[in-house]
């Protein structure tokens, strides 16, 4: 079952991607976006978002893809 969606935000200019994540009904849950300081994806939920374990869950995996598919392109 998904929990989630994800929306990718266009920024010009920027090297990395960033993606909107939504509940399935649309409400803004948070970002997820690149942390420089750790060399990855990230996701940083707004203070008033609540999740259960399939919600985080669902990002996880997202954020699992992503790294693997920077991780492909960089070599």
């Amino acid at each position: 079952m998904t929990y989630v969606v994800f929306e990718e935000v266009q920024n010009p200019g920027r090297k990395t991607r960033v993606w909107d994540v939504k509940s399935t009904r649309g409400a803004f849950l948070g970002q997820i976006r690149w942390y420089a300081r750790w060399r990855l994806y990230t996701f940083r939920p707004t203070p008033t978002s609540t999740f259960s374990a399939g919600c985080l869950h669902d990002i996880e995996r997202f954020i699992e893809r992503e790294m693997a598919s920077r991780q492909l392109i960089a070599v």
